[in-house]
């Protein structure tokens, strides 16, 4: 079952607040428990699962103070109750095979049939065309833009394959993770290729984010050319299994 209206506009505007504080630092915000299972009552709080690179104790009260605002800007009618990590520590929890971040990985494991997820594959591959069409296009006067447009071709194309596999990533930093695990780790993927999945997204980051990021025509012009090498290797794994 899906989250209803309300919990998913609170966890929306939650994102929204974190990211205006912490930039392209967060790396996770993920409902779980009884909303994400559909299973919640009239006064159960909201479970949220929130990842901010190096965040510090004082930084971890702000994220928890801001759940309050977001709850309170969409009227939700009970609370977002955070669980606020770190990356080293959400690395850490996983490594060592915690499991409520078992049970929250796990929610990114699809249920689509075959037609389902070559439907999907498909929408995914022609969406990240597109994104890297419109970066090859802005490269000519907005290579911020571009820098974003590159990232989101990678994204796509990776999630494509990740679909192909039967996961369903929810977040950026989901799809990364199970990018490494599904594909790089179990050597289906060049890893040096592969590498640029996670400089893209640090470059979409900085253009996105942080002001005080200059990005370059040649800096864009780099994140395109490697934006189109990682697609044209996410392809080509496409075709050989008979995805495309």
């Amino acid at each position: 079952m899906q989250p209803s209206r309300a919990v998913s506009a609170a966890i929306e505007r939650y994102r929204e607040r974190l990211r205006a504080r912490f930039g392209g630092r967060v790396r996770e915000v993920v409902l779980f428990g009884s909303h994400a299972r559909g299973e919640a009552h009239e006064d159960s709080d909201a479970d949220v699962f929130v990842v901010v690179d190096a965040i510090t104790a004082a930084e971890r009260s702000e994220a928890i103070d801001d759940a309050f605002v977001a709850d309170a800007a969409t009227s939700f009618p009970v609370g977002l109750a955070p669980l606020v990590y770190s990356e080293v520590e959400a690395a850490r929890a996983r490594a060592g095979g915690r499991r409520l971040l078992r049970d929250i990985d796990n929610r990114e494991r699809g249920s689509m049939n075959d037609d389902e997820r070559r439907a999907a594959i498909a929408a995914e591959v022609s969406r990240g065309e597109t994104s890297l069409a419109a970066g090859e296009k802005l490269l000519d006067g907005f290579p911020a833009d571009a820098v974003s447009r590159a990232y989101y071709a990678a994204f796509h194309h990776a999630r494509a394959l990740l679909v192909s596999v039967g996961l369903e990533p929810t977040t950026h930093a989901g799809l990364t993770r199970l990018f490494q695990r599904d594909f790089v780790r179990t050597g289906r993927f060049d890893p040096k290729l592969a590498s640029a999945l996670d400089h893209l997204l640090a470059a979409r980051q900085g253009a996105d984010y942080t002001a005080e990021v200059v990005i370059t025509d040649e800096m864009a012009k780099d994140e395109i050319e490697s934006a189109r090498r990682f697609v044209a290797a996410c392809r080509a794994c496409l075709v050989a299994d008979g995805w495309l």
